[in-house]
């Protein structure tokens, strides 16, 4: 014998696997596995031949891949094989001699052809080497394996465990009793895994596939007692599945090998007396022990080392193994089948090995009767599948048996083609005897004639609620067919019996149909509100019935009936009652009452033929108090286009039928039958429910026709459930149910119109405009609302928001807290907040409502801001009438702050050119938000302070309100460095220069807070001239301001039509005629506002007076211009009532400056 052999120490196999060549030397770790006690006891007998079955030939005759049985002779070396085919020895050779250093350790496919090749190990060296065979079975070449474990492991089985196609090593050692998996890939060794720790002595005999699932399974033996079990292993051969007890057999007796030797497609049990050579073999089907067959005996000591698939003659035997065989207990759970009493459904596991071929179905079958497994189109590894066999199956037309009672054969046909070709072919895989010992009986079939509705659900099952698979309802039909299987079936004259868990609920005698085996009853139904079982059983109909307890298993663990209406069959042949079947023939039996009857329907069949509950309520708070008012007999009202029934009128229904007062819910609505599942509303005139649900149903207003009447339209509601019972309703403002809750009474009943319009809201007090204010005072705005068809009961539903002030990063200057949106009083958190209610007199309450959106809620019309609760207020008001409907909103948004603002300070600039800008500093703050800044001029002791334009720092009414922490400029556009006043012809006061600037500041509400401080004459430089002078060319000798027209003029904002509405101001210097040069660079008007903290008058500017026209007199030269002052004109604004006077000023001002004035003219201003 030729080998490469690769000794490697263990230390050198531990460190191959720590570099990842090899996996780990065979070292089990897992827990040792306790061998069964056996159960079978002495199978002796066994180990002896039936005489005249040395030869076994399949049933089908189709032969599979032959077998060799490779024997060796210990002494010698020298091997010899023996070919089997079709149960017997073919033909016999020789491999040779190989040294006795060598020797078979098994057969497997190390080179995927298919063909078992023989794998042998070195002594002491542990070395292995598989011999490759052709399909002549002979070695066509010599395959080392290139791993291999050290003394005392050795190779003990040989097998494909992870069904990849080539051979696995199971080594286990000698000493420990370990046993480790090698999955190999040919001759190179891919993983290895720890199976498990058995005692020594139980050795491991051989290795085969004994349950026909495609996995290897391992035989043992206990060399002491005699004991052998099989392991079934799991796929992948490292879990055991379970334990296959052999028996016990005498120790002289060894398990040799595992293979099919009779080609039924089973694994058989070679067994060999190693001291007389004797030969014998166990056929088996899976772990059933079939039988045990002489195939002829070496003289000893020639051993059997291994069974192998030979080449040459195609592909194995299709096996289908049994698995087990379960039956239907007495109590419908699964019992395993006694096969000398089969009855009703016979379920079969089994495994389909297609060895090589493909199975396209597996046929089970007793007689006349068979199934189609579930595994279909199995190529490749073996699968397992389940088979059900109803052997009391009949034909249904004429109640004929599939198969009588009696003995008969359970087998199984494997249809099936060789791989590559499509020609069909069968092989009877499996053979069992059975006796079939069915119970004769009647069929009795229910029956009725669907809605539409019940065959939609019964089609898909029931799925809308947990009820049974499947429901009747109207009139029900029961059909009777006599089956006997031999015995002799129950005859006529019947009576049938719905029976629920109360007892009958209706009988009738089944007469026999025309031309048919079959007799039949049938027990009348229709939809009515509650079923009447007065009559009694013989005259009752099923009108307003429903199965109690539906979906409830069919007894109480007390035996009594709970479930459904069951069918109980009667004739004068069975008074105790007649056996009825099921639609496959079983025997439909129940446990009722203690006592076990075979006339009571098993499966229970479903009635629900009653309308579903009336509702107890409309609406989920009642009848809509926004649509319908009481009048104290009815509800009328107006819906419009929008209104949904359902949802604004939705059904209400009692918890509990008979009982409203424990609660009311939208759902279920049904006496435990099929569930309600449509609502539909109906709107007529008629009064009369009936009549009102025979017309077309409506979902929403727009579907009626206007009108103007709240009496137009009456209303009813359809209650259906999914097989077509329908309830119908006046809908009202009070229900009733009667005592079992399956009848109401409505009272108070709802009429309405249409009202498709919108209504009008009108503002009848408050603030018109948009509006800020600094008034300490309420609010108050007032709405009403009109309407075509009367604006009802409704409110004006008011959206109002209020808006605090955004908190500042840094403290306000001056230290003024923020305003809080929840407590005037105190600083609170930021945001928008919404008023959630008002009270009897229009006062809000707010909630905050950060980034929210506020709602809408209802008022009587008026809504009041407090006093003093600063910040902006958005105000929305809409009409809703009584049929929903909501008028365009009107909307106001109001700025309340009552603080002032505060004045932090101000800083003057160090230079002060006159006739040039000069800028001021100010820092202030507000509780809510700056509007404006202005600054104010004062002379010394003049009366006079000019007031220049105002600097926007904020505006109301847009939402967001911005705190001013940081310093703002306020401008003087030109300074007027001094001030004098024009008294006489040729006489002017002494100029006066600025002494104080005033600071002024507003909030966006209109409140002010001003600061004043001196102007250091040091900053302002220099010297003040006059106007009045010796030199002709420069001296001013008269400077005055006049109205054009009436001395005293009254000027009109238009409401006086016969009063003129603007006054022409002029203006007239004069000097030396023919020499005189303007002094002035502009001359402007200013009227008087107000007065400022040191008293003097408050000054701003109208206009400038465009350029003068000069004229030489008679004795002097005059400058003249005009500048039209209007209502309208900057700070000239006209009452809403009454008069106002206003006082206007001329001031001529120098390049440098300087200025002189003259005045007042007052003009009065009317509306």
């Amino acid at each position: 014998m030729t080998n490469v052999v690769r000794t490697l120490a263990a230390a050198a196999l531990l460190a191959a696997v720590a570099c990842g060549d090899t996996p780990a030397a065979p070292r089990a770790t897992s827990a040792v596995r306790a061998m069964p006690v056996g159960s079978l006891g002495d199978v002796s007998a066994r180990m002896v031949a039936a005489r005249g079955e040395t030869v076994y030939a399949t049933a089908s005759g189709v032969t599979g891949r032959d077998l060799q049985l490779v024997f060796e002779h210990p002494g010698s070396g020298d091997h010899a094989f023996w070919r089997v085919g079709a149960g017997g020895v073919t033909s016999t050779g020789s491999y040779g001699v190989v040294p006795t250093t060598w020797s078979i350790v098994g057969a497997g496919d190390v080179s995927g052809d298919g063909i078992d090749d023989i794998y042998w190990q070195n002594a002491p060296t542990n070395s292995l080497v598989a011999w490759r065979l052709d399909a002549n079975d002979a070695l066509s070449a010599s395959v080392p394996l290139a791993s291999y474990a050290p003394a005392p492991w050795k190779v003990v089985a040989v097998a494909d465990f992870d069904r990849n196609g080539s051979a696995d090593l199971l080594w286990r050692n000698a000493t420990s009793g370990d046993l480790v998996l090698w999955r190999m890939n040919g001759a190179a060794l891919s993983s290895s895994a720890a199976v498990g720790s058995v005692p020594t002595a139980w050795q491991v005999a051989a290795i085969g596939d004994l349950d026909g699932d495609g996995t290897p399974d391992v035989f043992w033996q206990n060399t002491t007692t005699g004991a052998r079990v099989a392991w079934r292993m799991a796929a992948g051969g490292i879990a055991i599945a379970s334990t296959i007890d052999l028996g016990v057999v005498p120790t002289s007796w060894s398990i040799a090998a595992v293979g099919d030797y009779d080609d039924d497609g089973h694994a058989d049990i070679f067994w060999q007396q190693p001291a007389t050579g004797v030969l014998v073999v166990w056929r088996m089907n899976g772990a059933t022990y079939l039988g045990t067959i002489a195939p002829g005996s070496p003289p000893a000591p020639w051993l059997l080392k291994a069974v192998r698939r030979a080449g040459g003659n195609g592909p194995g035997t299709v096996q289908v193994t049994v698995q087990s065989l379960v039956a239907t207990g007495p109590s419908g759970t699964p019992v395993p089948a006694d096969l000398s009493a089969v009855r009703g459904p016979l379920v079969a596991t089994v495994t389909v090995n297609p060895a090589g071929t493909q199975v396209d179905s597996v046929r089970m079958e007793i007689g006349g009767t068979h199934t189609k497994c579930a595994a279909l189109n199995v190529v490749g590894a073996a699968v397992q599948t389940t088979c059900t066999l109803q052997t009391s199956e009949f034909d249904a037309t004429t109640g004929v048996p599939l198969a009588l009672n009696g003995p008969g054969v359970l087998q199984f046909r494997a249809y099936y083609h060789p791989l590559g070709s499509f020609v069909g072919q069968v092989v009877t895989a499996s053979q069992q005897a059975v006796t079939l010992a069915n119970v004769s009986g009647v069929y009795a079939k229910v029956t009725n004639t669907p809605s539409a509705a019940q065959a939609s659900v019964n089609a898909a099952g029931q799925t809308t609620g947990p009820q049974g698979v499947l429901w009747r309802a109207g009139s029900v039909r029961v059909t009777l067919l006599p089956v006997s299987y031999g015995t002799p079936a129950p005859t006529a004259p019947f009576v049938v019996t719905l029976q629920d868990a109360n007892g009958a609920v209706a009988q009738r005698p089944a007469a026999q149909d025309a031309g048919a085996p079959t007799y039949s009853a049938t027990f009348p139904g229709a939809t009515a509100g509650a079923y009447d079982g007065t009559p009694g059983p013989a005259a009752a109909t099923l009108d307003g019935y429903t199965s109690p307890n539906a979906g409830a298993p069919p007894t109480s663990p007390t035996g009594q009936l709970q479930a459904g209406t069951f069918v109980v069959v009667t004739s004068p042949a069975g008074p105790a009652g007649t056996t009825v079947l099921d639609a496959v023939g079983r025997v439909a039996s129940l446990v009722a009452n203690g006592v076990t009857t075979a006339n009571v329907l098993g499966a229970p069949i479903y009635v629900d033929d009653q309308a579903p509950q009336p509702a107890a309520q409309f609406g989920t708070a009642g009848i809509p108090a926004s649509n319908f008012a009481f009048t104290g007999s009815a509800y009328v009202g107006f819906v419009n286009a929008t209104f949904a029934f359902a949802t604004q009128l939705t059904p209400m229904f009692a918890v509990v039928p008979s009982n409203a007062g424990l609660g009311l819910t939208p759902v279920n609505g049904d006496f435990g039958g099929v569930d309600r599942t449509s609502t539909l509303f109906y709107a007529g005139s008629s009064t009369n429910a009936g009549v009102l649900t025979s017309g077309t149903p409506v979902t929403t207003g727009v579907q009626l026709a206007p009108n103007g009447s709240n009496t137009g339209y009456n209303l009813a509601v359809a209650l259906f459930d999914a097989l077509g019972n329908v309830r119908v309703q006046r809908v009202g403002g009070a229900v009733t149910l009667g005592a079992s809750g399956t009848a109401a009474t409505v009272t108070l009943p709802v009429s309405f119109g249409t009202d498709f319009l919108a209504p009008t809201v009108l503002q009848t007090a408050g603030f018109t405009t948009n509006t800020a204010t600094s008034g300490a005072g309420p609010s108050v705005y007032q709405y009403a609302g009109t309407d075509e068809t009367g604006f009802g009961i409704n409110p004006i539903l008011v959206t109002l928001s209020r808006t605090a002030r955004i908190t500042s990063a840094t403290s306000p200057v001056g230290g003024q807290a923020d305003v809080s949106s929840s407590d005037p009083a105190t600083a609170g958190p930021t945001g928008t907040y919404c008023a959630v209610s008002v009270d009897f007199s229009g006062v809000p309450t707010f909630a905050n409502t950060p980034g929210g959106v506020c709602q809408a809620i209802p008022t009587i019309g008026t809504v009041v801001i407090p006093a003093g609760l600063n910040g902006q207020y958005q105000i929305v008001a809409q009409a809703r009438d009584q049929s929903g409907n909501l008028s365009a909103p009107l909307a106001r948004t109001l700025v309340v702050d009552t603080k002032s603002p505060v004045f932090g300070g101000l800083a003057i600039p160090q230079v002060m050119m006159g006739g040039a800008p000069v800028p001021f500093f100010a820092a202030a703050s507000d509780n809510l938000e700056l509007g404006s800044a202005s600054g104010a001029i004062g002379y010394g002791a003049t009366p006079y302070a000019l007031q220049y334009p105002d600097l926007v720092l904020g505006t109301p009414f847009d939402g967001a309100f911005v705190a001013s922490s940081n310093p703002f400029q306020i401008t003087v556009p030109s300074f007027i460095r001094s001030l004098a006043v024009y008294l006489a012809p040729a006489l002017q006061s002494s100029p006066v220069v600025a002494s104080v600037f005033t600071g002024f500041v507003s909030d966006v509400a209109g409140g002010v807070t001003s600061l004043s401080v001196p102007l250091p004459s040091a900053n302002i430089p220099g010297t003040p001239a006059t106007f009045v002078s010796l030199d002709p060319a420069t001296n001013l000798e008269t400077f005055a301001l006049a109205p054009v027209g009436a001395a005293a003029p009254t000027i009109s904002g238009g409401a006086a039509p016969a009063t003129p509405t603007f006054v022409d101001l002029k203006v007239t210097w004069t000097g030396a005629k023919g020499v005189y040069l303007s002094p002035f660079q502009r001359v402007e008007i200013w009227v008087r506002t107000g007065t400022a903290p040191n008293g003097q008058s408050l000054h701003r500017l109208v206009g400038v007076l465009p350029g003068a026209v000069v004229t030489d007199g008679a004795s002097d030269r005059s400058y003249t211009s005009t500048l039209r002052v209007a209502v309208g004109s900057p700070y000239v604004t006209a009452p809403s009532g009454g008069s106002r006077a206003y006082d206007f000023l001329a001031v001529g001002v120098s390049a440098a400056g300087d200025a002189i004035v003259s005045g007042y003219v007052t003009v009065t201003v009317v509306p």
